[in-house]
């Protein structure tokens, strides 16, 4: 944990050297908001998102893209090729992009599993309680700590946390709410552990 936490914090203190020139190299240019800007150059800079003219803030984010991120952002995993031969869902095909960061995120990380009918749906959009839920268990929490009551459950402690603050909920996410929350995460402490997640 120590590991993942100086790693995070070499690379931060190194790429904010660079937060000016991110800014004016006209990357997001379709993002109105402050708030989902600051958060995008953040995940940019943490490498969690690639940089590009336009966000497309309002398109839903799908579970891949979110696994994508999730993964990045949890420090646990540099390299996901290893993850990139071999499928656990029938709908996520050897060739899609993101094959490697869904097995990562379900094999390694646990973080979330298939849907009722044992798909993945990578090309869907994530439900808000699926995303907060993920989160949730980032920060470690699980349903030992929190009860069986889903999606209750962790929708009350990512408030008590502060995780959705600033992020009205839907019934699926935007790229923009999806940013904020992670951009919210990176501010709230692991359970049990002092210091933010970043």
């Amino acid at each position: 944990m120590k590991k993942r936490i100086l790693s995070i914090a070499a690379a931060l203190i190194m790429l904010l050297s660079c937060l000016p020139a991110a800014g004016a190299a006209g990357i997001y240019t379709d993002v109105g908001d402050p708030a989902v800007l600051e958060a995008a150059l953040m995940l940019n800079r943490l490498g969690a998102i690639q940089p590009a003219e336009k966000l497309n803030p309002d398109e839903t984010l799908t579970r891949a893209m979110f696994c994508a991120i999730a993964v990045m952002l949890s420090g646990r995993i540099t390299d996901v090729e290893q993850y990139r031969y071999y499928t656990v869902f029938p709908d996520v095909r050897a060739n899609h992009w993101a094959l490697g960061y869904i097995n990562a995120a379900v094999r390694e990380l646990k973080l979330l599993g298939p849907r009722p009918d044992g798909t993945f749906g990578p090309d869907h959009a994530i439900l808000f309680e699926e995303a907060v839920t993920i989160m949730v268990r980032m920060l470690g929490y699980g349903d030992e700590d929190l009860g069986y009551n889903w999606p209750r459950n962790y929708l009350n402690k990512a408030a008590a946390l502060g995780l959705t603050a600033g992020v009205g909920q839907t019934r699926t996410l935007t790229r923009a709410q999806g940013i904020l929350l992670f951009y919210n995460m990176l501010y709230i402490s692991v359970n049990g552990e002092s210091g933010d997640y970043i």
